[in-house]
């Protein structure tokens, strides 16, 4: 047990964040695909009627080539969506695969499914990865955006 938790705690990753979405501490539970140590979240979905910025505040991530972080988002049963952005520079930062952390269990109807979307940092250089989020209704259509201002140092 103690071991298990030493290594629990020894994995956890932190960034400094720009004012935008939460830090989350991320375990690595040895099955499946490893996360990445650091992992963040898109800002969570607005309320309903609430007035949110178009754009979020950008989230400044710093890494050295080889690194990997990861973005938390969440596909839930209605239209609001998160879609994972590309790093304009892929010279830079590549986008890895989408590791499944949570889905709804069997026989359920409705529900959300949690994945991380993992990037890993190649040369030294900044790039920028824009996430949008598009709400699907047809009574309030909105979009927004947020950045990952991304730079890789030797």
């Amino acid at each position: 047990m103690t071991r298990r938790r030493t290594v629990l705690w020894s994995v956890v990753g932190v960034l400094l964040l720009a004012g935008a979405g939460a830090v989350t501490a991320v375990a690595l539970h040895g099955s499946g695909p490893s996360l990445p140590a650091t992992v963040l979240d898109v800002p969570a979905f607005p309320a309903p009627g609430a007035t949110a910025p178009s754009a979020f505040p950008a989230v400044e991530v710093a890494l050295r080539p080889g690194q990997s972080f990861g973005v938390r988002y969440t596909v839930p049963d209605y239209p609001e969506r998160w879609t994972p952005g590309t790093a304009e520079d892929a010279g830079v930062v590549q986008q890895g695969n989408s590791i499944t952390v949570r889905t709804p269990p069997k026989g359920t109807v409705g529900g959300s499914s949690t994945y991380v979307q993992v990037y890993r940092a190649v040369e030294p250089g900044t790039t920028h990865i824009v996430w949008n989020l598009a709400c699907g209704t047809q009574v309030s259509a909105c979009r927004y955006t947020e950045t990952f201002d991304v730079t890789v140092s030797a």
